[in-house]
């Protein structure tokens, strides 16, 4: 996440973990906006910690890492100067937990 926060900022950073953890752990970190769109704020609250304390007490959070690893590939496609950044896909693939891999 420090990697995430620091190259893309932190909000995004954020989003991307409470994306992950809802769609590891069925959660809602969801807010709604004042046009009463659901969407995620970018802000590790009391709520965001506590949800990712569970999951890892549930040893869910490889599954998250990975998530937000491929989150966070996905916004960095989208991005209008990806061509000239080829080394943000393999920065970003060396934080991916491998299977059995030592932590």
């Amino acid at each position: 996440m420090y990697d995430g926060g620091v190259l893309s900022g932190t909000e995004d950073s954020v989003k991307w973990l409470q994306e992950s953890i809802d769609q590891t752990m069925g959660t809602d970190l969801t807010v709604k906006s004042k046009s009463d769109q659901k969407l995620y704020d970018g802000i590790a609250g009391s709520k965001t910690q506590g949800a990712l304390e569970k999951a890892v007490k549930d040893g869910k959070t490889e599954n998250i890492h990975n998530l937000y690893i491929e989150k966070r590939s996905k916004y960095l496609k989208g991005r209008s100067n990806v061509d000239s950044n080829p080394g943000w896909f393999p920065r970003v693939e060396a934080f991916r937990k491998k299977k059995n891999q030592d932590k």
